[in-house]
């Protein structure tokens, strides 16, 4: 079986999942008495915790230099080749070296605040527990080979889900380049920087401004 083959199995097997356990969902979001509280507030300890895994590691680092810059367009990327003449407790000061040749005026703790933000901000996400709700949503997501699994995901929790494609524009070479390390989100990094969905999610947007 070729890649693209794999990915639509996979994508088809995903996209079958997420419609079979809408009812069992909805049965048991009415079964439960109370919502989930969503509550991720850390420790001073698991705080600490997270800190050193995202200053001393190069892969949270690569990432956030990376979108600094998808979003100036400045060289920021880091490579793990960049961190190999450093020890851990030294890989913030290389990303600092990085942002300070650029833009001297930001600090190392504005860069370290940055880092670890974005390591809670995931971290939130990936513990977030859906919930019913009983208003219209609009979901407007990057035409993409994932197209229809994200609706899979929120139909049994959303009563009049909507969803809408747009197209991204081409990216060029280097910001191609950069985003593919953030995998089968891409899309998702483009689009928030991309022209052409800004302008599409715009005109899906007009209708219910009005």
């Amino acid at each position: 079986m070729n890649t693209r083959a794999r990915h639509f199995s996979g994508w088809l097997l995903v996209l079958l999942a997420g419609w079979i356990r809408m009812p069992a969902i909805r049965l048991l979001g009415r079964l439960r008495p109370t919502e989930p509280r969503n509550d991720h507030s850390l420790s001073d300890e698991e705080y600490a915790q997270l800190v050193d895994e995202k200053t001393r590691n190069s892969g949270p680092l690569v990432s956030v230099s990376s979108l600094f810059e998808l979003n100036t367009g400045l060289p920021f990327t880091l490579t793990e080749s960049d961190f190999e003449e450093s020890e851990p407790e030294g890989y913030l000061d290389v990303f600092h070296a990085r942002v300070s040749s650029l833009m001297p005026e930001v600090d190392t703790d504005s860069i370290e605040r940055i880092v670890v933000q974005y390591g809670l901000q995931i971290s939130a996400q990936h513990a977030y527990e859906l919930r019913h709700y009983d208003s219209p949503v609009l979901l407007v997501e990057p035409k993409t080979r994932y197209v229809g699994l994200v609706k899979a995901q929120l139909s049994p929790y959303i009563r009049d889900l909507r969803a809408r494609t747009v197209r991204l524009g081409e990216p060029s070479d280097r910001t191609q380049a950069i985003s593919e390390r953030f995998g089968v989100l891409v899309a998702h990094y483009l689009s928030m920087r991309d022209d052409a969905f800004v302008d599409g999610l715009a005109k899906e947007l007009d209708p219910f401004l009005r």
